[in-house]
């Protein structure tokens, strides 16, 4: 009995050295892989760091080169001028632009929407596609409002249409600000876009859940409330930036004045929300830099404000996140008072 106890000491002492082995060689061999994993990454970061250096610059929307999205294109202006009072029609607002061609002559182009990000032009082309509307996605460089595409030069008697480019330049026939609506309709139970609110039904409007207008311009910023008033069509409209809470002080004048002075040459893209307009008239949404930042994302940075994590999409969180820890790690305005 003695021995058979003896044995199986020996037995469970000899199973155990074993599998320490074999757990040991195991361990050895997920270190290696680890270890290839790690460099892998670091040389896949390197990777892309290398292709998004060497990208064309033209890639991310510059500020004087816009995604825009093509209806068609004639060689002649009456053809062009036709097919877009057909689609102001069916409310899509356009825009007319000549481009000169040695080959065939002048060539005019119908086109709607001018966006930075290419992603924003597919989409509304892809809703167009989907009412039958053929289009496709293109580059336009619109620095101003000119003529509109639907009126004639004779009744038109407006002061700011640009005179006649040089040769080989790009003439450029703009209506107004371009407008997109977001709606929901529990008939098909889907979010609709559309270019022209006149088009929504009546009864479908009270489910408009986003309006996008492009372009608008601040013309200042209040140091107390932190609302942005922009101008608009020759009015002046006030906007509640909803990714920041309100500020718990007044916030150092200088910090307001270098923020007006960088951003009041830019045109921006406004994107807000109808029902949580206020009483008086102030919209809450977000406004866009011409490079696609947000602004208020930049004002967090700056040390002018600090962010509503509960507002904050979850695409631009790290962004708000990172702008706050650069502005307290560097006592920017609010972070440098005492």
């Amino acid at each position: 009995m003695h021995n058979y106890f003896l044995n199986c000491v020996y037995f469970w002492q000899m199973l155990t050295k074993k599998t320490l082995k074999t757990c040991n060689k195991k361990y050895t061999f997920y270190k290696s892989i680890m270890k290839q994993a790690i460099t892998m990454k670091i040389m896949l970061f390197f990777t892309v760091l290398f292709c998004l250096s060497t990208m064309p610059c033209n890639a991310y929307g510059e500020a004087d080169t816009y995604y825009t999205v093509q209806l068609m294109a004639a060689s002649a202006r009456a053809t062009a001028m036709s097919y877009s009072v057909k689609m102001k029609a069916q409310g899509v607002e356009t825009f007319i632009e000549k481009t000169p061609d040695t080959t065939t002559g002048a060539i005019w182009k119908v086109r709607t929407g001018r966006f930075l990000r290419k992603t924003d032009a597919e989409q509304l082309a892809a809703s167009m596609r989907a009412q039958s509307i053929d289009c496709w996605v293109t580059t336009t460089a619109i620095h101003q409002p000119a003529q509109p595409a639907a009126s004639s030069a004779k009744s038109d008697n407006r002061t700011d249409v640009p005179p006649v480019a040089a040769a080989g330049a790009v003439q450029h026939e703009l209506s107004k600000p371009f407008y997109s609506f977001k709606y929901f309709n529990p008939d098909d139970n889907a979010l609709h876009v559309t270019t022209a609110q006149h088009l929504i039904p009546e009864r479908l409007r009270k489910y408009i859940r986003e309006v996008t207008v492009y372009p608008v311009c601040v013309t200042s910023i209040n140091e107390k409330t932190l609302l942005i008033s922009i101008s608009l069509e020759n009015t002046t409209k006030q906007v509640s930036l909803c990714e920041l809470t309100p500020p718990e002080q007044k916030i150092p004048a200088p910090c307001i004045r270098e923020l007006e002075t960088t951003i009041a040459p830019q045109q921006m893209r406004l994107r807000y929300f109808p029902h949580l307009t206020r009483p008086d008239g102030t919209l809450e949404g977000s406004l866009y830099l011409e490079n696609g930042d947000s602004l208020a994302c930049d004002m967090v940075r700056k040390g002018i404000a600090r962010y509503n994590p509960e507002r904050v999409s979850v695409f631009e969180i790290n962004d708000f996140k990172e702008a706050e820890k650069s502005a307290r790690t560097d006592k920017r305005c609010i972070w440098g008072m005492p």
